[in-house]
């Protein structure tokens, strides 16, 4: 990617951006193994994170969000990565590695890693128990509800401010 692309400029990594205007995975799995949750309705800040894993290997990844550039970004990033991971790769992933590998967030965003890696490790755990899964450890959401609301993929529509907050 040229990284003198205005793209590049701003708070955001050419990385988030990237995966904010043209996401990845955003979709809803007609037949998920497994689906997780992370974030807070009433913030309106949450994620939604769906898998299938054939063999301990996911295979498909699908998200929605409902949050700001850096969670779709986030999202998106995390769907993509984690295809062909095993159970373990995925559940021994961190926000820290995650908001590394997005090229940086700003602090007041850092919680979109949160949200993406959260919802990956809900989904796992929410997986159909299989004979070759690893036996990976729970991990606790840093979000306490989980939302109710129906799935809002988060598209990026004309005219949204890539840091609008809201």
């Amino acid at each position: 990617m040229n990284t003198t692309s205005p793209l590049a400029t701003g708070p955001f990594s050419a990385v988030v951006m990237n995966h904010f205007l043209h996401p990845r995975g955003v979709a809803t799995l007609p037949n998920p193994d497994g689906e997780g949750w992370a974030g807070n309705t009433e913030a309106h800040r949450y994620m939604r994170i769906q898998v299938n894993l054939q063999d301990g290997v996911i295979t498909n990844t699908a998200f929605g969000t409902y949050g700001c550039a850096p969670a779709i970004a986030a999202g998106s990033f995390v769907c993509e990565w984690a295809l062909g991971k095993t159970v373990a790769e995925a559940q021994a992933l961190t926000s820290e590695e995650l908001t590394t590998m997005l090229g940086g967030l700003p602090q007041a965003r850092r919680f979109c890693a949160d949200l993406a890696v959260d919802a990956l490790h809900a989904a796992l755990l929410a997986a159909k128990p299989t004979a070759s899964r690893s036996a990976a450890k729970p991990t606790a959401s840093r979000f306490a509800d989980k939302p109710t609301l129906s799935d809002r993929a988060a598209q990026p529509g004309p005219g949204r401010d890539p840091s609008d907050t809201g």
